[in-house]
């Protein structure tokens, strides 16, 4: 197996466990994510921190109370994963009109 397959296999685990979840992304932007990311190192390391903060955050929310200084901690985190978001999605609209010229 090459290691685009082993990675697109293993994006779409992590996407199918975690992604859908929270995330609702589109499933195009989901194909879109597996087929760009090793060719796009910008968009692999998004799409690495989104991974990490959705698991972060998830750790945070299954917890009945957080201290003051983790409520700040995973609401950076939310912050920096819709910061990550946007510019994954500015990656993507860039991608949907090359395949459309």
């Amino acid at each position: 197996m090459t290691n685009y397959l082993k990675g697109s296999i293993h994006l779409k685990v992590m996407s199918a466990t975690i992604v859908q979840k929270s995330c609702r992304m589109e499933q195009r932007d989901l194909d879109l994510i597996a087929l760009w990311q090793d060719k796009d190192p910008e968009l692999k390391k998004l799409w690495t921190e989104h991974l990490e903060y959705e698991e972060q955050l998830e750790q945070f929310n299954k917890r009945v109370y957080l201290s003051p200084a983790e409520e700040l901690e995973r609401k950076t985190l939310q912050k920096k994963k819709l910061k990550g978001r946007d510019q994954i999605e500015r990656i993507l609209m860039k991608l949907r009109s090359k395949s459309t010229q």
